[in-house]
């Protein structure tokens, strides 16, 4: 599965995943404005792409959170109005998540809460093009797919229903460029991969799409 998303035209027909929590992701994330994904090292008034630096995964991670926050806080209160109080689910960042015995720390989340271990939805990693290795994007690949898979969690928690890994700055030419369709195996083919780049498009693909098109 993979699909590309513009600013300008989206809306929730037009995505084609069928989860309102990732499209409320997909939503926010194409809130984010450039300046969260870039910054300029010149201020002359004519600068090329050269200028143009990429800013820290954080900064980027900020305004994600509070552009996510926003849209789940409407979401939510649609939920309260038609009287769905237990659907209630909230975003929290790097918060630690039991992974057989051992906590992980997902750079976003979204769940019904600290200790709650049943409303798992949507656990995210980030990473941004010029900080991307092979090692780094497969032990972030390997922390979701554990996240998503029935008793890989501690505490007799849920998994997730959802792990996306988010590149800034890229596209799916630069992960293809660093992995192998051998450095994929141990990696569930239903973890999503988002690209974006302030650009007011995003751009997406699961794992399985990934690795047909390393073969």
């Amino acid at each position: 599965m993979k699909g590309k998303i513009e600013k300008s035209f989206v809306n929730d027909n037009l995505i084609e995943i069928d989860c309102i929590h990732i499209k409320n992701l997909f939503k926010a994330i194409l809130e984010v404005r450039r300046n969260y994904f870039y910054y300029r090292t010149e201020t002359n008034e004519t600068i090329d792409d050269d200028d143009w630096q990429e800013q820290l995964e954080r900064v980027f991670a900020y305004e994600l959170y509070h552009q996510w926050s926003l849209i789940q806080m409407q979401y939510n209160d649609f939920l309260l109005k038609e009287g769905k109080r237990n659907d209630l689910l909230y975003i929290n960042g790097e918060v630690g998540k039991g992974l057989e015995g051992i906590h992980k720390y997902p750079d976003m989340v979204l769940h019904g809460g600290q200790g709650d271990y049943v409303h798992q939805e949507i656990a995210v990693e980030i990473k941004r093009k010029a900080n991307i290795t092979s090692e780094k994007v497969i032990k972030d690949l390997e922390k979701l797919s554990d996240m998503i898979t029935e008793g890989k969690m501690a505490f007799n928690a849920k998994p997730f229903k959802w792990g996306v890994f988010i590149l800034t700055c890229g596209d799916v030419s630069d992960m293809k460029n660093i992995l192998d369709s051998n450095s994929l195996d141990a990696i569930r083919d239903e973890v999503l991969c988002v690209f974006c780049k302030g650009d007011g498009i995003l751009e997406y693909s699961t794992i399985d799409e990934i690795k047909y098109e390393l073969l």
